[in-house]
C-alpha cells in the first residue's frame, strides 16, 4: 500500500502501489503519463529568479506556462539586466532557438511597444535590421544585447520571471480560448 485517495465520502484509503508507476498518476482510474518539467536554467539577480525554459512555444503559450509556474514573461529593465540575460543565454546546457521569448508586445492600436508583466519602458535594444511587422517581441540566443520582433506563431525557447513587482499591473490578453487568455496551438 503506497498512496491515497479520496472516496466519495470524503474519507481518505490507502491504495495499492501496483498503481502507480515512475513517471506515472492516476487520473479516473486510469494510468496516465505525467509529463516531466521541461530543462531550464535559473539565476538569481537584482532580486528576482529569472529562467530560461528549455521547452519551445509560441509567444501566448510562453505566456501562459509563465504565469502558470512563473509570475509572468520577463521584462528587461535596464542594460545590467541585459547583460546577466546575455551571460545566462551564453551558458545554456541545451540547445536554444535563435531567439528566445520574452514579454514583449505591440499594442495593435498604437504600434508602441509595452511589457506583459506592466513594467515600464524605459530601455530598449532593438536590432538594426529591416523592420519586421511582428507583434511579439524576444532577444536574439546569438546575437547579444539584441531585440528583435517575430512572428507570434513561432516556436521558441522563453525567459520567465518571479520576484517583486514594485506595484506594477499585469497586462490582460483577451480571448475565447482559456480563461480569456490567448492560446495557440
Amino acid at each position: 500500500m503506497v498512496g491515497t485517495k479520496r472516496v466519495p465520502d470524503s474519507r481518505w484509503v490507502r491504495t495499492r502501489g501496483s498503481l502507480w508507476k515512475l513517471g506515472r498518476g492516476e487520473e479516473g482510474g486510469k494510468t496516465t503519463e505525467l509529463a516531466p518539467p521541461p530543462p531550464s536554467i535559473s539565476i538569481q539577480e537584482m532580486g528576482r529568479n529569472i529562467t530560461l525554459v528549455g521547452k519551445r512555444l509560441c509567444w501566448s503559450d510562453a505566456l501562459l506556462y509563465c504565469r502558470d509556474f512563473h509570475w509572468d514573461l520577463l521584462s528587461i529593465r535596464g542594460p545590467e539586466e541585459q547583460e546577466m540575460i546575455d551571460e545566462m543565454v551564453a551558458r545554456a546546457p541545451f540547445p536554444l532557438s535563435i531567439s528566445l521569448w520574452v514579454g514583449l508586445r505591440r499594442s495593435m492600436l498604437t504600434s508602441s511597444w509595452f511589457w506583459m508583466s506592466g513594467d515600464p519602458m524605459d530601455f530598449t535594444q532593438w536590432e538594426q535590421a529591416p523592420y519586421r511587422s511582428g507583434p511579439c517581441g524576444g532577444v536574439s540566443s546569438t546575437k547579444p544585447s539584441t531585440w528583435r520582433q517575430s512572428s507570434c506563431e513561432e516556436h521558441l525557447n522563453f525567459i520567465c520571471f518571479t520576484g517583486p513587482t514594485d506595484g506594477v499591473n499585469k497586462k490582460h490578453f483577451y480571448s475565447s480560448t482559456r480563461d480569456n487568455t490567448i492560446h495557440c496551438s
